[in-house]
């Protein structure tokens, strides 16, 4: 069994597959060996970015304010090679709260054990398209290291967070260097690209893994869950008054993909359905043993509470 570690105040409320648009490539200049990856684009959005695969997609919403549109946001995760990426989403219109309170919200989230804790550190002043940025380095309680970027738009603040790699990691830079908050690079594209929906070419089984898969104790490092959205409640399940803990058994596979679901307890009107669909928008690195990627089996647990 796998234990996680704790993480505070932001709590990912609903999970849904939205539509990305893949758009053409920014002139802006990236490393090479892009040909696997691709540019998204969201309806809505204000910025696009190349990943390595197509993001998942996550409804946030922010610590300790109203259930408002105003307040809520989107996670887009990826995963590739050894690095997680994701785009944090938060609507912020006209600027109407400043940036650093939002890197505060995000520092506060930071997983941590009894041991010790992840640490946020400032890096310097962005400039992207004409609007402002920080860029933060972030080291996790097991030592693995990431960048952060902060940038305010007009409407929004996007966060970007590759985890897995120091900045001078190529695929890091790619990243973060392809980010674009310019309009006029997809403006035009969002309205005749071809809609790509997240698991869609995934056919009957593709999610049952045949690797050898190891327990926590037999690795040299654990699995280390960068994201880790939590479940919505069901309007059934709210009007039924159920409380309770889903428990799943799974499979962090060294592709990064989450594999081999298993429903150990479920909970009634939805919430099982729901705590499932959660596990598979998680974003992890996967397990390293005798220095490669494995794959490890865990044990995941959602709990429903109504306040």
């Amino acid at each position: 069994m796998m234990t996680f570690p704790t993480y505070r105040s932001i709590i990912y409320v609903a999970l849904f597959s939205a539509a990305l648009f893949p758009a053409p490539s920014s002139s802006r200049e990236i490393p090479q060996d892009t040909s696997n990856w691709a540019r998204y684009v969201s309806k809505g959005e204000e910025f696009s970015v190349l990943l390595p695969e197509t993001p998942s997609i996550a409804i946030l919403s922010r610590p300790n304010k109203p259930n408002a549109d105003r307040y809520l946001g989107r996670i887009y995760g990826a995963y590739g090679n050894g690095i997680v990426y994701l785009v944090i989403s938060q609507n912020n219109p006209k600027h109407a709260e400043k940036l650093d309170t939002f890197v505060t919200e995000f520092r506060d989230t930071l997983p941590y054990t009894r041991a010790k804790k992840s640490a946020l550190t400032f890096d310097r002043e962005l400039q992207l398209d004409g609007f402002a940025g920080k860029r933060f380095r972030v080291t996790y309680y097991n030592d693995i290291e990431g960048v952060i970027d902060f940038y305010a738009s007009k409407n929004h603040v996007y966060t970007l967070l590759a985890a897995g790699g120091e900045e001078t990691n190529p695929l890091v830079q790619k990243f973060l260097q392809s980010l674009s908050l310019n309009e006029t690079v997809f403006r035009d594209t969002v309205a005749t690209a071809t809609t790509v929906t997240p698991n869609a070419q995934r056919t009957a089984g593709s999610d049952q893994l045949t690797e050898q898969v190891f327990t926590h104790k037999e690795v040299t490092r654990q699995a280390f869950a960068v994201s880790r959205p939590e479940p919505s409640y069901t309007e059934e399940a709210r009007m039924n008054q159920v409380v309770g803990t889903v428990v799943l058994k799974a499979i962090f596979s060294s592709s990064g993909k989450v594999m081999n679901l298993e429903v150990v307890k479920g909970l009634k009107h939805g919430l099982t359905e729901r705590a499932l669909d959660a596990a598979r928008k998680l974003k992890f690195i996967p397990a390293v043993k005798d220095g490669k990627f494995v794959s490890q089996h865990i044990q995941l647990e959602y709990n429903f509470n109504l306040y």
